[in-house]
């Protein structure tokens, strides 16, 4: 029997328990919070292709921005232009919201508009997160603007989370551009 010195690992046990509704396929925002020796790191983004009208899981996208495969791992090239890899990381915690609408496979137009609007909540929700001191590692060129409900429902959901989005604003700073009432 061949002994494979030069490969000598050190396993561990790790334990994770994942929400079943994580699996759940629809249009989700999410944030991917990541313990770096840096800090806290931010990724925002949503569920909702551009390409086709799937709409995954959570789960599933939170999966494939850790891959190899360059089409998806937006999470792992913001790290690596960092300096770090996900493996160097200490956690990555995901903090889901959803499904605010089902998948809409059989109707493009459908599942564009409500790509758009995730779209206007995704870029509120990271303009927020980073007005507040957070670092975020990605930019959301999205130009729709959420309504003011839902905005505050997704703002009130992340707060539990990351509670700087509770506090009042301060004087003189506005919120991310939302339509007047």
């Amino acid at each position: 029997m061949r002994v494979l010195r030069s490969c000598v690992m050190r396993p561990a046990t790790y334990h994770l328990q994942l929400p079943a509704a994580l699996l759940e396929r629809g249009f989700w925002i999410y944030v991917c919070a990541i313990d770096s020796p840096r800090g806290e790191l931010l990724y925002v983004g949503v569920t909702g292709d551009s390409s086709s009208t799937n709409a995954q899981s959570p789960f599933n996208r939170f999966g494939r921005h850790l891959d190899t495969n360059k089409a998806n791992n937006q999470v792992r090239t913001h790290l690596r232009k960092r300096g770090l890899s996900p493996e160097a990381v200490r956690s990555f915690e995901l903090v889901a919201h959803g499904p605010l609408f089902a998948e809409a496979r059989d109707d493009l137009p459908l599942h564009r508009e409500r790509r758009d609007v995730l779209a206007g909540l995704e870029r509120a929700l990271t303009e927020e997160l980073r007005e507040k001191g957070y670092t975020v590692l990605n930019k959301v060129s999205a130009t729709a603007t959420p309504d003011r409900e839902r905005w505050a429902q997704v703002r009130a959901a992340f707060a539990q989370r990351f509670p700087s989005l509770d506090a009042a604003p301060a004087p003189g700073e506005t919120r991310p551009r939302l339509p007047a009432p």
